[in-house]
C-alpha cells in the first residue's frame, strides 16, 4: 500500500520524508483534501558502467581528407652529407 501525506503535514516534515524516500526507495504521494496532488519518489539510480558518448552521433559522419604538402628543409647534397638517405 502507498502512503499518503497531506500537504500541510509534509510541509512540516520534509526532511524526514525525503530521508524516508530515499532509505525505503518507496515513493510518498502528497494530498490536498484527501485528493493526490503530487508524489516524492526516489532518484532513478545512475546506470552502472555506462559511459554517454557525447560523439556518438557524429561518428562515421564527417571525413577528414587531409593534403599535408610536403617541404624540403634540405638540399640533397646536404642529406647526403649528413649521412642520411633521400627519398623521392
Amino acid at each position: 500500500m502507498r502512503k499518503t501525506v497531506s500537504i500541510v503535514d509534509a510541509r512540516r516534515q520534509l526532511g524526514q520524508l525525503a530521508e524516508e524516500v530515499r532509505r525505503t526507495g518507496r515513493p510518498v504521494v502528497l494530498t490536498r483534501r484527501g485528493r493526490p496532488v503530487a508524489r516524492i519518489a526516489p532518484e532513478p539510480a545512475p546506470a552502472a558502467n555506462v559511459r554517454e558518448d557525447a560523439f556518438a552521433a557524429l561518428r562515421g559522419a564527417v571525413r577528414l581528407r587531409l593534403a599535408v604538402p610536403t617541404v624540403c628543409l634540405f638540399e640533397v647534397g646536404q642529406v647526403a652529407a649528413m649521412g642520411l638517405r633521400h627519398r623521392v
